[in-house]
């Protein structure tokens, strides 16, 4: 009686969340014992479809995906008490959700897997953003290395306070003098007639050793813009 009412207090706290939880078998294929109601919210699918087949779950992961999850299960259920896991999983209408597989092994006094509690976290508005910004910063690379003009750039050491530094001046004089460049484009390197390790190692006083007033004012209006 007292596992039977933990199996209903167990699905109750689970059913008033918003994460999809489950549970497996121990076995190569983690066949489907339960899932929570909120993967229809998740994936399209009522809980009576998700297990009328106990590896349903395996026809909804990405193709590129599913030998790399079917070698992540086999390695946790034998070796790994745990596992967190990222992949893509179909819905209902065919589009793909990103998921964050974390599981964790169950296990009776003598050590034996008697089954597999996991959960389903939806991360696919985060691995859009990062696929945005993966392209994002593809297409700043395309024209920073392809551009006919000479660029850098220049990452500091520590955040500079500008806008409310007390002493602007001595904040300008450390960036000048002390701080290195830490990329460059082939079309700087040609104007300059210089290695790409060699100007790694010039700060802005460097490059206007002709000139300092000049170098400083340049990034005096580069900083108050």
């Amino acid at each position: 009686i007292k596992q039977k009412e933990a199996e209903t207090l167990y699905r109750t706290l689970v059913e008033q969340t918003s994460i999809v939880a489950y549970r497996d078998a121990p076995d190569e294929m983690g066949s489907a014992l339960y899932i929570s109601p909120q993967i229809e919210t998740l994936l399209g699918y009522t809980t009576n479809e998700w297990l009328s087949n106990p590896y349903f779950w395996k026809t909804r992961v990405h193709p590129k995906d599913l030998p790399r999850v079917l070698a992540d299960l086999e390695h946790y259920v034998t070796k790994k008490d745990r596992s967190s896991i990222e992949y893509r999983m179909q819905t209902k209408s065919g589009d793909w959700r990103w998921v964050r597989d974390e599981t964790v092994i169950v296990k009776d006094e003598a050590g034996n897997a008697q089954f597999i509690h996991g959960v389903f976290l939806d991360i696919t508005e985060r691995k859009q953003a990062e696929n945005a910004l993966r392209e994002s910063q593809a297409r700043l690379d395309a024209f920073f290395n392809q551009s006919l003009d000479g660029f850098f750039f220049l990452m500091f050491d520590e955040p500079q306070e500008w806008e409310n530094a007390a002493d602007r001046e001595k904040a300008l004089h450390h960036i000048f003098t002390d701080q290195h460049f830490t990329d460059v484009n082939n079309a700087m390197l040609e104007q300059y007639s210089i290695t790409r390790e060699k100007f790694f190692s010039l700060t802005s006083s460097d490059i206007f050793a002709h000139d300092p007033q000049q170098g400083l004012q340049l990034r005096r209006q580069l900083f108050d813009k």
